[in-house]
Order: structure tokens, then sequence, then C-alpha cells
């Protein structure tokens, strides 16, 4: 039984630097550029839809267990001894919503950035046909 709150086995982070880059090799019609800075995000996303799937996975199971812990706690006979208290299942059900709010907020970044990258790939379509190096 867990009587800490387990730590987020994966951060994961959506890094937007390299937008601006984007954007500047979009308006020079940089073709090798935005190729280069394409395949990247493209391998970044894959894997961060492996960790995504991953991490909501793992915090659907630790629910289902508390769930399960605090079920059984309240069901115990009064007087009987249990590892878990009502403020400790509360600890990991507050650290269980830490690491879904984490999650959800990569996937908003995540998604803003999916929606940049298309962007700037149909404006690099529209500016630079014919024109690319």
């Amino acid at each position: 039984m867990l009587n800490a709150p387990p730590v987020p086995a994966v951060v994961l982070t959506v890094d937007g630097s390299d937008l601006p880059a984007l954007s500047k090799a979009v308006s020079a019609c940089e073709r090798p550029v935005v190729a280069r800075l394409v395949e990247g995000e493209t391998a970044r996303h894959g894997a961060f839809l492996l960790d995504a799937f991953r991490e909501q996975g793992e915090i659907a199971a630790a629910r289902a267990g508390l769930a399960a812990r605090r079920h059984a706690l309240h069901a115990a006979a009064p007087g009987s001894k249990t590892a878990d208290t009502d403020q400790s299942l509360a600890l990991l059900n507050e650290t269980l919503d830490d690491r879904q709010r984490a999650l959800d907020d990569a996937r908003n970044l995540d998604r803003l950035k999916q929606d940049a990258l298309g962007w700037f790939r149909q404006q690099f379509i529209i500016q630079c046909q014919g024109k690319s190096a």
C-alpha cells in the first residue's frame, strides 16, 4: 500500500522556443530549415503522445486503486485498523489531481504547438510555392 503520494514518472513538457525560428524560415521561404524543424517536431510529438498515453493510464490506474482503498476504509468495521486514513487518501487524491492538471496543461500546450505548426506549414505552402530554395 502507498502511504506517500507518488511522484509523476515523467514530466511532460512542450517547448515552443523553435516557433520563432519556424516563423522566420517560413517568411524567408527557407525549405531546408522548415523541413528540419517540422521533422524534429514530428519526432517530439510522437514521443509526447506515447508518454502522455502512459501517464494517463498510470493516473487512471492510481485513481481506481484510490477508490478501492477509500471504499475499503469506509466499509471497514468501526474500530478496525487499516493503514489508510481519510487524510492519507485525501493527500493521495490531491497528488493525482496535480498529476492530471500537469498532464492536461502539457496536452494543451502540445495542441497549441501543433496548431502553430500546422498554420506555419500552411503559410509556407501558400507563400513559397515555386520560391523556396
